[in-house]
């Protein structure tokens, strides 16, 4: 593949999950791994939504031990997360300082 179809390929770049390392669901080795026990349960990962793979973008742009970013969180609000909304950004902020204390 040659340097211009790789720019303007539309395939994602798609990278192993870093929080369920790439098995689409996170189990208690990964609770502890990530410093989150007693804050999540295992099961299917929303980092990548259960898919094993996480664009390289969302990757950069989110912590992995975002204690906010559950399954139980609105699909709107995942994406205004992902996409870096102060208001999200604020209430993610404010649900981890909850969650601490």
């Amino acid at each position: 593949m040659n340097l211009l179809s790789r720019l303007f390929s539309n395939k994602s770049n798609k990278i192993q999950c870093p929080r369920c390392l790439g098995k689409g669901h996170v189990n208690s080795d990964d609770i502890k791994r990530l410093n989150k026990e007693l804050k999540w349960r295992p099961g299917s990962c929303a980092y990548c939504n259960g898919s094993g793979k996480v664009s390289a973008k969302t990757a950069a742009k989110v912590s992995i031990d975002l204690t906010y970013l559950v399954n139980e969180l609105p699909p709107g609000e995942k994406n205004k997360l992902i996409n870096g909304a102060q208001d999200a950004k604020y209430r993610a902020k404010v649900y981890d300082e909850k969650a601490v204390g």
